[in-house]
């Protein structure tokens, strides 16, 4: 049972890992065609690299019996959310560059 736990830990890593390095070989790709879509998804593989570390900072802040479900959001987006306030100004720009362009 344990090696079965420790299989899925790893192979979630490495999924983890695998599509971060996909996104940013994509990203380097669309980089010639479009500059702001590459930033888009340079951004989404940071997010993917930064979300297992904000849910485990989410999780140690829960640790104390005293806590609730509060202490676990406010971990993770301290972690998390400064990415998350990247990506959201970015496709914003997307969408405002994609209307600009279309009118």
């Amino acid at each position: 049972m344990v090696i079965l736990m420790q299989g899925i830990y790893y192979g979630i890593l490495v999924l983890i890992i695998v599509l971060a390095l996909f996104l940013f070989k994509k990203a380097q790709s669309i980089h010639r065609i479009d500059n702001r879509l590459s930033h888009v998804i340079l951004i989404i593989g940071i997010n993917v690299i930064i979300f297992p570390v904000a849910f485990f900072i989410g999780t140690m802040a829960m640790a104390s019996p005293d806590s609730n479900y509060f202490n676990f959001i406010t971990g993770f987006f301290i972690v998390q959310g400064i990415p998350l306030i990247i990506l959201s100004v970015s496709v914003l720009l997307k969408f405002i560059e994609k209307k600009q362009s279309s009118c």
